[in-house]
C-alpha cells in the first residue's frame, strides 16, 4: 500500500507539476506573446512617426524650394521691368533728341526755303535791272547813230 500511495503520491504530483509547468508555460508564452505584440505596436508606432516627420520634413522642403523659385522669379522679373525702364528712359531720351533735331532742320529748311525765295527775288531784280539798263545803252546807241 505504501507503494501504491507513493505511485499515487508520484501519480498526482507528476499531474500537478505538470498541469503548473504548463500554467507556467502558457503564461511565459502568453507573456512573450504580449511583448512581441506590444514591440509590434510600438514598431509600428515608431515607424509610423517616423513616416510622418519625413512627410513634414518633405513638404518643408517643398515649400521652402517654391518660395525660392518664386522669389528667383520675382527677382528676375523686377530685373527685366528696371531694364525695361532704362531702354525706355533711353528711347524717350533718344527720342526727344530727335524731335528736337527735327525741329532745328525744319527751321533750317525754312530759312533756306526764305533764302532761295529772296535769291529768286533778287534775280528777277538783277534780270529787270540788266534789262532797263540794255533798253536806255540801246537808246542811247540809238541816239548816238
Amino acid at each position: 500500500m505504501n507503494v501504491l500511495l507513493l505511485v499515487l503520491g508520484l501519480g498526482a504530483g507528476l499531474a500537478v507539476g505538470a498541469a503548473l509547468g504548463y500554467f507556467v508555460s502558457k503564461s511565459r508564452v502568453d507573456t512573450r506573446q504580449a511583448q512581441a505584440r506590444a514591440d509590434a505596436r510600438s514598431i509600428l508606432e515608431d515607424a509610423d512617426r517616423e513616416v510622418e516627420t519625413k512627410r513634414r520634413e518633405a513638404d518643408l522642403a517643398a515649400k521652402e524650394s517654391s518660395l525660392k523659385i518664386k522669389d528667383d522669379a520675382e527677382a528676375e522679373v523686377r530685373a527685366r521691368r528696371s531694364e525695361i525702364a532704362r531702354v525706355e528712359e533711353r528711347l524717350d531720351t533718344r527720342d526727344t533728341a530727335l524731335q528736337r533735331r527735327e525741329g532745328e532742320l525744319d527751321e533750317r529748311r525754312r530759312r533756306l526755303t526764305e533764302t532761295e525765295e529772296a535769291m529768286r527775288r533778287k534775280e528777277e531784280e538783277l534780270r529787270e535791272r540788266e534789262a532797263d539798263h540794255l533798253r536806255m545803252l540801246e537808246e542811247v546807241s540809238g541816239l548816238t547813230r
